[in-house]
């Protein structure tokens, strides 16, 4: 199916951009391997494989956590798979390393800040290979060593950014941007937010047009009436069901019930209030 333009005012965002235009209008049946790619699988889909179990059975034993009780381990062990997309997302680990070390001192007796902070670097490297920091640096230096023609695929998954939250069902433009720079980040091995500064830096550099402004304004398209639609879709829902218990919109019950009425349907009558004197 091709990909039609929109009317706007702003040349820089017509169709996605000029270059969008070019490469994605006029050929009605694309085939990049990116567009094919990602319309097989599913809109979210799941970037990282699962840890290998079988890893995480051999930990189990290991110094730092064999005096851990299960539900123990089992805490580090999510916890290092937190530090883990951490690290990929934004390739840094120190600041949620300690919120964490900190906070299982404050709930586990006999594991103080530094010896949580051990057991996860230990448990951590057991699981995935290297230590956090290993990680880090090498993500940064595959950035460092990225290509020309690397750095040119931004352009293609900014595009595709723009494209869910039109296609999508109610995805707004920081979900878009978030998911496309996953999909990009584990394709050259480098971290999420150095994959979301290539994109918005090759969409500028061939659009002319910053990024975010238009990410922005194909939200507003076709992400906000979505919104908006469903906002008066769940106040119509609200309004009928008000009114199927008895009530009318203006807050009075629709059939004549006095107190004097209900009281006598339950079986006692009103007494009259005694006066003074």
């Amino acid at each position: 199916m091709g990909f039609e333009p929109h009317e706007t005012t702003n040349n820089a965002v017509c169709g996605y951009g000029k270059v969008l235009f070019k490469n994605y209008v006029q050929t009605k049946n694309h085939s990049s391997d990116l567009n094919q790619q990602q319309k097989k699988e599913p809109i979210m889909n799941t970037i990282y494989e699962p840890i290998d179990t079988g890893m995480i059975a051999e930990c189990r034993d290991d110094f730092s956590t064999r005096l851990l009780t299960d539900p123990q381990f089992e805490e580090f062990v999510s916890i290092c798979t937190v530090l883990n997309r951490e690290i990929h997302k934004s390739g840094s680990f120190i600041e949620k390393l300690e919120n964490y070390a900190f906070t299982i001192s404050r709930s586990e007796k006999g594991i103080n800040a530094g010896k949580a902070d051990t057991i996860i670097r230990d448990l951590f490297k057991g699981m995935f290979g290297q230590s956090m920091d290993q990680m880090r640096k090498a993500l940064q230096k595959t950035e460092e060593e990225l290509s020309e023609d690397a750095l040119a695929n931004g352009y293609d998954y900014a595009i595709q950014t723009l494209k869910m939250i039109e296609e999508g069902n109610k995805i707004a433009f920081h979900r878009a941007y978030a998911h496309q720079a996953a999909l990009m980040a584990t394709e050259l091995s480098i971290t999420d937010i150095a994959a979301k500064r290539r994109m918005s830096e090759q969409y500028e550099a061939q659009e002319g047009y910053e990024f975010y402004e238009a990410g922005k304004q194909v939200e507003d398209k076709f992400y906000t009436p979505q919104i908006e639609a469903e906002k008066r879709s769940r106040g119509t829902r609200g309004s009928s069901q008000y009114n199927r218990s008895g009530y009318s919109n203006s807050g009075r019950n629709d059939e004549p019930d006095t107190q004097n009425t209900r009281s006598s349907q339950n079986g006692y009558q009103r007494q009259p209030q005694p006066t003074n004197g």
